[in-house]
């Protein structure tokens, strides 16, 4: 029998929930995991206000009632085995209790409305099905649709616990790739991005970085690991760095705390993103946000937070959005194999790439170190060393 919790929310309940959002209501009000959050999203009515279902993102108010619902025992009809089209997936790592796959930008991580039988969770599904293997894989940490890399999932529930312990102890780490636009001064081509993210009022999809304080915290570590100007080759900045060298904030980084204009950033202001129906808002008080110099830059970074869009707002709110980001970037251009900002036909993405995954293997305590090549949109830095 399922396991049935609820949880009428109180004013004093406000300020450790960030104002009543649903997901840390769950966490810090009903004691649940993220874990069974996630279990329970794809449940009809798994997560409910009132009896009407919620997404996790939203906020109620005092007097409502939260209700989550948390199946007793696993569904293994849930998840559709599917067929991945151009072969199966990518199995860049596999034990007995995890598998790392390299996910293609353009597919989801795990079923969602209208991608309930063609992500990338469903295609491990159907090619276990296809070896006679009963495995039910559990996402821990899932890509945005349009990221690329690294992608983990636990085969035993043991094992989805332990890491998900890692990851909230920063001993799960993932290393990301990204190209922005602009060229970074010296001084600044490390740092720390600190911005809480919120949901953007009217629009689902869209997130903001807050300059007042609401939202949720975000952190993010990065630093540059080669540039190219316009109409010239790449210039890495240091041939030691690769994606495998730590992000921490080193004594002696320039932090990037503030999100308006800066003497070190004139150009930057706060990212607020593009809607869909073309109208921009990315203004935040004086000007429009631009990128910081002609050119584009290749940038490692790792987030402290998990937030959705995290790395492509928090780029951009220091003036150098992700190339070919539609939502938060200024176009959707992509670079050509010479490095060079152009329009391309075809799919494109915000070029962010999961290139590393490191963690310690939940049982044998064996660190486990997993790296996914390059995709062909990365070409314009294929010649640096990530070794």
């Amino acid at each position: 029998m399922d396991k049935v919790l609820s949880h009428t929310l109180r004013e004093e309940d406000l300020a450790v929930t960030a104002g009543g959002l649903v997901n840390l209501i769950l966490k810090n009000c009903v004691k649940v995991t993220g874990h069974e959050i996630s279990g329970a999203k794809f449940l009809p009515d798994g997560i409910t206000v009132d009896g009407r279902l919620v997404h996790v993102s939203e906020r109620i108010a005092p007097g409502q009632t939260l209700r989550i619902i948390l199946p007793e025992d696993e569904d293994r009809d849930a998840m559709v085995p599917a067929r991945m089209p151009r072969g199966g997936p990518e199995i860049l790592y596999e034990d007995e209790d995890i598998v790392i796959l390299n996910k293609p930008a353009g597919i989801v991580s795990h079923p969602s409305p209208g991608h309930y039988a063609d992500s990338m969770a469903n295609y491990l599904a159907g090619y276990y099905k296809d070896k006679g293997e009963d495995f039910v894989c559990r996402l821990v940490g899932r890509l945005d649709k349009e990221t690329s890399g690294t992608l983990l999932f636990a085969k035993n529930r043991a094992a989805c616990a332990r890491l998900f312990r890692e990851r909230s102890e920063d001993e799960l780490r993932r290393t990301y790739l990204a190209i922005v636009h602009g060229l970074f001064p010296e001084g600044q081509l490390e740092g720390t991005i600190e911005g809480n993210i919120d949901a953007m009022p009217g629009v689902l999809m869209l997130r903001q970085v807050t300059g007042d304080g609401s939202g949720l915290r975000a952190v993010t570590q990065y630093r540059v690991l080669a540039q190219r100007r316009e109409e010239e080759s790449e210039m890495p900045l240091d041939p030691e760095r690769s994606v495998g060298t730590s992000t921490s904030n080193a004594c002696g980084c320039t932090s990037a705390k503030r999100l308006g204009a800066t003497e070190d950033h004139p150009n930057t202001s706060m990212a607020r993103g593009r809607r869909p129906d073309g109208f921009d808002a990315s203004v935040e008080s004086e000007g429009q946000m631009k990128p910081c110099g002609g050119g584009i830059s290749l940038v490692q970074c790792h987030i402290l937070t998990g937030r959705t869009h995290q790395i492509r707002l928090h780029m951009a709110s220091i003036g150098h959005p992700l190339v070919g980001d539609t939502l938060y970037g200024p176009e959707a251009q992509m670079p050509d194999p010479d490095g060079h900002i152009v329009s391309m036909p075809g799919e494109k993405r915000a070029l962010l790439h999961a290139a590393r995954i490191t963690l310690i293997q939940p049982f044998t305590g064996e660190k486990i170190e997993v790296g996914a090549p390059l995709p062909s949109d990365f070409q314009c830095f294929s010649g640096y060393n990530f070794s």
